[in-house]
């Protein structure tokens, strides 16, 4: 992944914001009776700025946060979100679209597990960038 340079990276990111900001419009402004495309593929835009909005957001603010450290904050990270946010990206997919249940009162479990996922990619990756901040820092005393 020699190609996912800081500025990269944070274009990328940048890209995507921007990707679910264009499905979020779409979807929010859809003419259901002149646009028959539209109203077919409602759905299937929701589900896809559903499935790509917290990754992305949260990749963007990592980002955005690595840009103006060294190099070695971000490569860092980004050894971490390189497989992270994949991961991320499949768990979501599999519980947005594997459902809730069908009983009266039933709890889904998804919003409680895509929860503690992305509070644990949070809390992972600013413990990777304050650590790496921080070793650099004493490198350069």
């Amino acid at each position: 992944m020699k190609f996912l340079s800081k500025k990269n990276g944070f274009l990328l990111s940048l890209f995507f914001v921007g990707v679910v900001a264009c499905l979020i419009v779409i979807q929010e402004t859809c003419d259901y009776d002149a646009l028959g495309w539209c109203w077919k593929n409602w759905t299937e835009i929701g589900l896809i700025g559903q499935i790509i909005f917290w990754p992305s957001i949260l990749t963007f603010f990592f980002s955005l946060l690595t840009l103006p450290l060294t190099p070695a904050i971000f490569e860092a990270w980004k050894r971490f979100a390189v497989w992270a946010v994949p991961v991320m990206l499949v768990v979501t997919t599999l519980l947005i679209l594997g459902g809730e249940g069908n009983a009266y009162f039933s709890f889904g479990l998804g919003p409680f597990i895509l929860m503690i996922l992305y509070g644990l990619y949070v809390l992972i990756s600013l413990t990777i960038i304050a650590w790496k901040y921080f070793a650099t820092r004493k490198l350069s005393k």
